[in-house]
């Protein structure tokens, strides 16, 4: 590498610096840097150093066929210290970010791909007119694949956050590891003897492979997702009926209430009138010693209120007593579709166990809130060996696991002495965190 050389690359590549800025001043669009100037100043000067050498490189490989390890180093360079980077300058959850690092590679690489075999077929150096001719095409090339690549990445990752966290780690961890293998990759493509435009061109299928899978993965986490959206909006909807069902059942309750009492009170006049003290007394004092038939509330909670009614009137059809313990705040964070699914569902299944289990039955449901996260513990009477359903069977067994691994707890389901207990524990999320979607959306 001679310095004359080095330097006519360097005035070549001049005009072509900020388009290879450019994708990674987007990415600040998906993610927000943390927050005060040394943070933004920091990252600014990460991806000056990263990128202002690289088309350097580049252009000095394509003009000389020389020293082409440096070109490789400085992309395995940037392979690292890009996702260390979004660690380091990037705020609130790392996960999504880290993730997001191998797609938005993979994506910008396959859409800038016909920009950079512009450059390749050059016959470089160019002189300043054709230079900036073509270093301005390229330039708005990278534009357009840096929105693509941003707009496509945007609704990939409103996805991505909904999936369990165990899952997002596992993504997080190894989007990094791939993309440092896609610059092996083509490093030995490059090794291979070939020339720098000869080695794009025919890393341009193992590029499209890539993409293709993870295009792939993309459609089985819409699919999964979808499911699972479909999933919630019928157990919100079955809430929804039951909760109507349980509001016209009181609403008639509430008008023989009122019935009887005006005829309590008819009869109170008559006695009063007929000056049958005694009687009259003796009525009040039967109607103040009667039982409260006010319509029960089951929870502070408006919608855990909603979904312990209609467990409640299902176990009374049954014939299984229904018992509840502790007692969920009524400002409870969790979104409400995702708090009614996981109730809905656990007291569904346990009321269906406990009507076909032995006799007498019965159904417990206990709250408790420690240390940030909800318990929600159910134990119920379960039928013979011979009329359980399979484990898993329905939605309802995979939208509680679904549930409790978004929010990063647990859902277990033991069967044993002819009793089963299901436990779903999940975190709640804190007031400023980034809630799942509500049921409004979700339907």
């Amino acid at each position: 590498m001679t310095a004359p050389d080095l330097r006519l690359a360097a005035v070549q590549a001049l005009p072509l610096i900020p388009a290879y800025w450019l994708p990674y001043a987007f990415l600040t669009l998906l993610f927000p840097l943390r927050k005060g100037l040394r943070w933004r100043v920091g990252y600014a000067v990460l991806i000056f150093l990263l990128m202002t050498p690289k088309p350097v490189l580049d252009l000095y490989w394509l003009m000389y066929e020389r020293a082409r390890w440096i070109s490789i180093l400085q992309g395995v360079l940037m392979a690292v210290c890009i996702p260390l980077g979004l660690l380091v300058f990037f705020s609130g959850d790392w996960r999504p970010g880290q993730f997001a690092f191998f797609p938005f590679t993979c994506l910008h690489s396959v859409l800038i791909l016909p920009s950079i075999l512009l450059l390749t077929w050059q016959p470089w150096p160019l002189p300043p007119g054709r230079l900036l001719l073509v270093s301005g095409i390229f330039f708005a090339g990278s534009l357009v694949t840096a929105l693509l690549s941003v707009a496509f990445l945007r609704r990939f990752l409103a996805v991505v956050r909904r999936l369990p966290g165990p899952l997002i780690t596992v993504l997080a961890v190894l989007s990094p590891l791939l993309g440092l293998t896609l610059n092996m990759l083509q490093a030995l493509e490059i090794f291979s003897g070939r020339t720098r435009a000869q080695a794009i061109v025919h890393f341009i299928p193992s590029l499209l492979a890539i993409t293709a899978a993870f295009l792939a993965l993309l459609l089985v986490l819409l699919h999964r997702q979808n499911r699972q959206n479909l999933e919630i909006a019928a157990a919100y909807q079955a809430m929804q009926a039951d909760s109507l069902q349980t509001q016209q059942a009181n609403a008639e309750a509430l008008r023989a209430l009122q019935s009887e009492h005006r005829g309590y009170l008819r009869r109170l006049q008559t006695l009063l009138a007929e000056n049958r003290a005694d009687e009259a007394l003796a009525l009040l004092r039967q109607l103040t010693r009667q039982e409260n038939r006010a319509v029960r509330r089951y929870a502070d909670n408006p919608v855990a209120d909603v979904v312990l009614a209609a467990a409640d009137r299902r176990c009374r059809e049954a014939g299984v007593p229904f018992t509840i313990q502790g007692a969920l705040a009524r400002d409870c964070p969790l979104p409400a579709a995702d708090l009614a699914s996981l109730l809905y569902n656990l007291l569904s299944n346990a009321a269906e166990a406990a009507a076909l289990g032995p006799r007498p039955g019965d159904v417990t449901v206990r709250f408790s809130t420690v240390a940030g996260r909800l318990c929600v513990t159910v134990q119920n009477t379960a039928p013979p060996q011979g009329q359980r359903r399979r484990p898993g069977h329905g939605f309802g067994q995979q939208i509680l696991r679904d549930i409790a691994a978004r929010y990063d707890g647990s859902y277990t389901l033991t069967l044993e002495n002819g009793r089963a207990c299901a436990v779903a524990m999940v975190r709640l999320p804190a007031p400023n965190e980034t809630e799942a979607p509500d049921a409004g959306r979700i339907l």
